[in-house]
């Protein structure tokens, strides 16, 4: 991680900068003082590639458990949104492990946040629609599990 990386990281460490990021990006969708007094930093997650900074906090909205996954990046990183999806995957994985989820609690969402701080500017994927193919049409609406006996 670099110093920049980990400047920022710093800086979204403190519940307040994280306050005010969310009051930015939600600024349609406004939350309420209550809901950004539940927030609570959660743990700094193991880089995973290049030195990727992500934190991990919670809050509460609308009575339900949100995780907030503020990742910082100083470069464009084609694959970035694939190794998001995995970091949100173990996440998830993780949970699984603990009650009440190992007993069939649906887990609560991971919502992604990234702050890119680079030159240039962003021109990677931002989706996981952007880099993977829709499948053909005769192959849409198939059922997700089909049992087999």
């Amino acid at each position: 991680m670099n110093q920049t990386q980990k400047h920022l990281a710093s800086l979204f460490r403190s519940r307040t900068s994280v306050a005010e990021l969310l009051k930015d990006v939600c600024s349609e969708h406004s939350l309420s003082e209550e809901e950004l007094s539940s927030l609570e930093f959660v743990r700094e997650l193991e880089a995973d590639h290049d030195g990727m900074c992500s934190l991990l906090w919670q809050i509460t909205i609308d009575e339900q458990l949100v995780y907030l996954l503020i990742t910082v990046l100083d470069r464009i990183d084609p694959a970035y949104v694939i190794r998001l999806i995995g970091t949100m995957t173990r996440l998830w994985l993780q949970m699984l492990e603990q009650e009440p989820y190992r007993s069939g609690e649906p887990m609560p969402p991971v919502c992604p946040i990234t702050v890119y701080v680079g030159a240039k500017p962003w021109d990677a994927p931002s989706h996981p629609a952007h880099v993977v193919r829709p499948l053909p049409p005769r192959l849409q609406g198939m059922p997700e599990v089909v049992p087999y006996a």
